[in-house]
């Protein structure tokens, strides 16, 4: 059931976002939602999904939670195997790649994250891996 629920709701998030021009993702001056666009490690195919970022230094953060599942997203495997992803937040795409944080950039960045989204210390608490960042930076062209 948990996987059918986050379908359903990343599809009305998704929907909701790209009818208001991303008007609805907006959490503060250093938080919102954005849409990832990733490719399939199975399938091939490109997905697209909403996701809450940080910015952190010009550098947007994703917090693989999963909400504390034991299991890591899906989206997380599909750039950990195709790290070049479309990124839109409002009405604004770009071309970005995606690297995982490494445990020292990790140990730096947690706090940060927590401090402007607490629900992720929650989700830590939930599951016995270690939840991954994601840092997104832009590709030049």
């Amino acid at each position: 059931m948990r996987k059918s629920f986050f379908r359903v709701l990343n599809a009305v998030i998704l929907f909701l976002y790209r009818i208001t021009g991303g008007r609805i993702g907006m959490f503060g001056k250093h938080s919102g939602l954005l849409l990832l666009t990733t490719i399939g490690r199975k399938s091939g195919k490109k997905r697209t999904l909403p996701l809450r970022y940080i910015c952190e230094d010009q550098t947007y953060i994703l917090v693989a939670s999963y909400a504390g599942s034991p299991h890591h997203p899906a989206w997380y495997l599909n750039l950990k195997h195709h790290p070049d992803v479309i990124v839109t937040i409002g009405a604004n795409t770009q071309n970005m790649r995606a690297e995982i944080a490494s445990p020292e950039q990790r140990q730096q960045l947690w706090p940060r994250v927590l401090e402007r989204a607490p629900l992720y210390g929650k989700y830590q608490q939930r599951t016995t891996r270690e939840i991954p960042l994601v840092l997104l930076y832009p590709v030049e062209k």
